[in-house]
This record gives C-alpha cells, structure tokens and sequence, in this order.
C-alpha cells in the first residue's frame, strides 16, 4: 500500500491550520510543513497535532522567497523521507473533504500512477488540478504567483483521484491581508522586470 505525505508551506495560520490537518488526517501516513516565518504559534499547534494523534512528520523553517521556490523547497524536503510515496499539496486554510464511501487503504492500495488530479470546490465551482504526484520523481513548481505544477522531463501517468475533494477557503493569513492584491500587483511588476521565459511572462 502506498503511503502519502502531506506537503505544505504556511505562515500565521493558527485560526485555520487544525482544521486542515484533522481534514487530512485519515489519508495522510506523514505530514512535512514549511514554515515561512510565524510569529502566531502556528508551528507550536502543529508539532501539538502531530504529537496527539502519533503522526510522523516535520516542521521547518525556511525563509519566504517566493511561491514556486518554497513550495519546491517542501517537495524537495519531502523527497528525503523515502518511506513517503506520494506528495499531496495543499494549503492551510483548505479542507480535504471524503466521501461517505471512500476508503483511503484501498485508494492507497491501488495508487500507480506519477500524478494524479484533485477535484478543487470554491463555492460553486469546481475544476480538477494536480494535487498529488509520485515523491520521488522531481516536481516543481514555477511562477512567483498563481504558481503551477511542473512535472519533470520524460513520460509521465495521470489519472483523477476520486473518493474525495479540497474545498478552498479564505480564512488563511494571505486571503486576510487587505493590501493582498496591491502586493501581488508589486511582486508581479517587479518580476516581470526580469523575467525571460515567454510562458511565464504571459501569464
């Protein structure tokens, strides 16, 4: 049976970060967060979570650069831990919602593809989008915002996981930030500035 770990980066997410972690809970044989600079508590309630319910995992600091690189930095700390197979990403102030009928050791015991396709919920859309991919393989993420998931050089196999969801929140530290979309306005200007990859750029 495959085994998944729990991948993410956060910062000042005390008000949200439990809910998400017990959400996962049932699917998740490991959790590795990157903290980006709390001053909340948030990895206090973290290593606490961990620790009452006997889950294996790590919190670690790593200064915020931007969105691909700290996310990347999660994966690549991920990779270290071989007994994880699989990386699932998501974000703090999200809820991993299953199905009354879904069974995480038969979803786990039939998992064999490179990346698999997570139905994402905000209210009353929904679309799918690549949540969950092969640990030891070199995923990656690439753009300062709005950030994507890159798989790495050579054939790879997808399929749409089932059974369960994510439903996106906007209780999280940045959605609470009034100054969010002049900041992002900001980190765009300047990196357009620099930036030589025409995909990227026309973004």
């Amino acid at each position: 049976m495959s085994t998944i770990g729990l991948c993410m980066i956060v910062k000042n997410e005390a008000k949200v970060i439990l809910q998400c972690l017990a959400s996962a809970l049932p699917l998740v044989d490991y959790v590795l967060i990157v903290d980006t600079g709390s001053t909340d508590g948030t990895q206090d309630l973290i290593r606490g979570f961990l620790a009452q319910n006997n889950v294996q995992g790590a919190v670690i600091d790593e200064p915020w650069r931007e969105f691909a690189y700290n996310r990347s930095f999660a994966l690549e700390r991920l990779r270290e831990v071989q007994t994880v197979d699989y990386a699932m990403i998501i974000d703090a102030d999200d809820t991993l919602i299953l199905d009354r009928d879904f069974e995480p050791a038969v979803f786990k015991s039939r998992m064999e593809h490179d990346l698999y396709d997570v139905e994402v919920s905000h209210g009353n859309i929904s679309f799918y989008r690549p949540q969950i991919c092969r640990n030891r393989l070199p995923f990656s993420f690439k753009g300062v915002l709005h950030e994507y998931l890159e798989a790495p050089p050579g054939p790879i196999t997808r399929q749409n996981a089932e059974g369960f969801r994510i439903a996106t929140g906007r209780g999280g530290a940045r959605s609470q930030n009034p100054r969010k979309y002049q900041d992002d306005a900001a980190v765009l200007e300047n990196v357009l500035a620099t930036e030589t990859d025409p995909f990227l750029i026309s973004r």
